[in-house]
Formats: structure tokens, C-alpha cells, sequence
């Protein structure tokens, strides 16, 4: 029988339920969908015929081991999907920013923090080193009254990510310029390969960001979902009406996309004042929000998802 991996992490593996769906429905079709973590030391990776990259969450915590792994398959030569070029390109923000400004797709401005530089990727231009954050804020944007956030380059789940507010106390979810500053600092040197990246907040973001899922470029569903800086719950749905605009962002998107096999993508976009903006592309372990359809449409993009897989002809 065909072995398939379906690959999470060792927090993760065997508790996401789109997973055990995708595996259940590959079985039905003759493949033996193993769901395994890609940090367990224990796999031996040649018994599969290809990977399914999926729950790998918090492999940013361990970029130099998740990179040997992805350097394992090559060199095994098992098919990943998405693949290992792909992943290795797409995990680093600073990467899908240069390719969003390629592109021209309309994103938020945009300063990467480097232990050897400053790339402000609003105009393209290199800053002066070492400068303080309210320095970078005041050059680099047009409005340095708003609120901002720094995170991590390589990032995952909001993971040290800060709103920072220049209010004189840290209020509601947010820090201090004084408080940003450090965690910057920390930032940088704690991830002295590819360091932070500072985005002027969109307030628009309360209100939500498209998630649009795509199975080998082909929609799937639409969630409304709120990001967890927000510090709030609320309810996670899927949406049939988005603006001309907003979808014809995600059209550019997608067709930018055209010269890539890439078997499942989401596309984070979220509605403001002056037209969409793309938030992020996702192609590494995007959450795929099946969870938050209806069974019926659950059942619909799992069997989409495996159709898509079993299209490749893994042999």
C-alpha cells in the first residue's frame, strides 16, 4: 500500500482534527496516511512515498533542526507538499515582502530589523544601523502617531508579537515605545539570522481578516477570522460576499503563483480605509480553518484537499 505522511509536530500530532479527516478520506482511496511529527527522531522517513506538510506549529522555535529535516527529504528524494523550496522561501517574511513589492500587490509598509541592516520596504531603501525604534518609526512611515507592531520575521501564532502605542503606559494588549524598543532589542538578538520586522497596526483588523483557502489554486472557503493579539474572542465563520476589490487582490495573488506547485495556500487579507491589503501568504503550515465550516462543506473541502493529493499520482 502507498504510505503517505502526514506530517504535524510533536505538540501536535494526532490531536488536529483536519488531519484525521485527510487521513481517513486518503484511506478510503488505497493510500496509508500515517500522521506523524517531523521532529520525532524515531521515523524513518524512506518508507513514504510523499509528504503532507501540515500542523508543523511551532517549528520556528527550531529553525535549525526544521531546516535539517526539510535537507533530509531532498536528500531522500521524497515529493513534499507544499515543497521544500517553497517552505524554505515562504517562511521568511522578509522574502514574501520582496516578492509582494515584485509583484506590486497593494500590502502594509513594511521595515525589516537586521543585525547588519534596515531594509524599509515601504520605498525600498536601506536605513542607517542601529538606530532606536522611534528613529525607524519617524523615517520610515508617514504617520509616526499610530500604533505599531514588531514581531519576529519567523514567526508563528502571534508569538512575539507586540502592539506598540505611544501612550506614556503600556493599556489594552499594548507596550510602551520605551517597552517596544526592548523587545526589539531581544528580538534581534535573539534571532540574529533573520531578525524583526516593525508594520504600522491596521485598526481595521478589529473587524476581522479574509482567510481565503486554496486547494491547487482552486477556492475552497472563505473564514472571517480575528487575529489573538487582539486579546478577544470572537466567533471564527465562513463568508460567501467579500468586496470586487479584495478578490481581485487574491486574483493577483494567485496568478503571481502560477509557476509554482503548490497543493494548498491561504491568503490573509484584511479591508481598510483605502482598499485591501494583503496581510500575509501563507505556505508552509497554514491552519486550512476547515473546523470552522459546516459539516457539509467540511466534507467538501476535505474531499478537495485529497482529490488534489491524490491528482499527483504518487507512486
Amino acid at each position: 500500500m502507498k504510505k503517505i505522511a502526514i506530517v504535524s509536530s510533536q505538540r501536535w500530532v494526532g490531536q488536529v482534527l483536519e488531519e484525521q479527516w485527510l487521513q481517513a478520506e486518503l484511506k478510503k482511496s488505497g493510500y496509508n496516511a500515517d500522521n506523524v511529527a517531523w521532529n520525532d527522531p524515531s521515523i524513518s522517513w524512506n518508507k513514504y512515498q510523499a509528504v503532507i506538510l501540515r500542523s508543523a506549529w511551532g517549528y520556528h522555535r527550531y529553525l535549525t533542526q526544521f531546516h535539517q529535516w526539510l535537507n533530509t527529504l531532498d536528500q531522500l528524494n521524497i515529493p513534499m507538499y507544499n515543497s521544500t523550496a517553497i517552505v524554505r522561501w515562504n517562511m521568511y517574511k522578509d522574502q514574501q515582502w520582496s516578492f509582494f513589492q515584485q509583484q506590486k500587490l497593494a500590502t502594509i509598509p513594511s521595515v525589516f530589523v537586521k543585525k547588519d541592516q534596515i531594509l524599509n520596504f515601504s520605498n525600498n531603501t536601506k536605513l542607517e544601523k542601529e538606530q532606536p525604534l522611534e528613529s525607524i518609526i519617524s523615517s520610515a512611515f508617514d504617520d509616526p502617531e499610530t500604533q505599531f507592531v514588531v514581531k519576529p520575521i519567523v514567526s508563528g501564532s502571534g508569538e512575539n508579537t507586540y502592539v506598540i502605542s505611544n501612550a506614556a503606559e503600556s493599556r489594552n494588549n499594548q507596550i510602551t515605545m520605551a517597552e517596544g524598543q526592548l523587545a526589539l532589542n531581544r528580538i534581534v538578538q535573539e534571532n540574529p539570522d533573520h531578525g524583526a520586522l516593525i508594520q504600522p497596526f491596521i485598526p481595521e483588523i478589529d473587524q476581522g481578516e479574509h482567510s481565503f483557502v486554496f486547494f491547487d489554486r482552486e477556492l475552497s472557503h472563505v473564514i472571517l477570522r480575528f487575529p489573538g493579539i487582539l486579546g478577544e474572542a470572537k466567533l471564527i465563520h465562513e463568508v460567501n460576499t467579500y468586496s470586487p476589490e479584495m478578490k481581485s487582490l487574491v486574483d493577483q495573488v494567485m496568478l503571481s503563483l502560477a509557476d509554482k506547485d503548490i497543493l494548498y495556500t491561504r491568503v490573509d487579507v484584511v479591508e481598510t480605509a483605502n482598499g485591501p491589503l494583503l496581510m500575509e501568504l501563507e505556505l508552509v503550515e497554514p491552519h486550512l480553518l476547515i473546523r470552522h465550516l459546516s459539516e457539509q462543506r467540511r466534507t467538501e473541502a476535505i474531499t478537495m484537499l485529497a482529490n488534489c493529493i491524490l491528482d499527483r499520482k504518487i507512486i
